[in-house]
């Protein structure tokens, strides 16, 4: 993000980000704070706290992913449509599936595979507790706009974002994809009016 918007010549701009988007726009947000005129963060605010006394298996699972993800062969689909079906099978919306998936596909020998890094699967090395959580979120003094889609991932998790007096926590309808699905026009709306007429 800040080589990005270095070589962009942007000295501060307004940051969104969905799900792990999400995630790391928080993480950069509070690290960077004059760089970040508003923030919005779709269905997701900090990554899941871990108890320090977790650490070492949590290295564990990262270790023994990283070797399992370098063996793993991508699966090939014949046809897009495949790939597809199978997203939406797991409860994503159809249109949204399409849209998601087609992005994501690079032909191969025999049809499609997954162009995205099989990394994003395994554990992470290290994660942080809900106190280095906690400071992050606490450093957002930038405008901020949680948006929680009511049958999303973030609602469901223990961990409660923690607002200061420049955050707002608002819910919106739908899953975890909201802004792709029948709440598109709501989810806009909001970010629209939050961000105003900055261009």
């Amino acid at each position: 993000i800040l080589t990005v918007t270095d070589q962009l010549g942007w000295s501060s701009f307004n940051l969104l980000g969905h799900s792990r988007g999400a995630i790391i726009a928080c993480l950069f947000a509070s690290a960077m704070t004059e760089r970040v005129r508003k923030l919005v963060l779709l269905d997701a605010f900090s990554p899941p706290g871990v108890k320090p006394e977790d650490c070492p298996g949590q290295l564990a699972s990262y270790m023994q992913d990283k070797q399992r993800l370098l063996d793993k062969q991508s699966r090939v689909f014949v046809c897009a449509e495949d790939a597809i079906a199978l997203r939406a099978g797991r409860g994503l919306d159809p249109a949204a599936a399409e849209r998601i998936v087609r992005r994501n596909l690079k032909s191969c020998a025999g049809g499609w595979q997954w162009s995205t890094d099989a990394r994003l699967q395994g554990a992470s090395a290290f994660k942080l507790t809900a106190a280095h959580n906690a400071a992050i979120m606490s450093a957002l003094d930038m405008p901020t706009l949680i948006l929680m889609a009511e049958q999303g991932l973030a609602l469901r998790g223990e961990e409660k974002p923690v607002t200061g007096a420049n955050t707002r926590v608002e819910t919106v309808p739908g899953g975890h994809h909201c802004h792709m699905e029948a709440a598109t026009t709501v989810v806009a709306r909001r970010v629209q009016v939050f961000i105003g007429n900055e261009v």
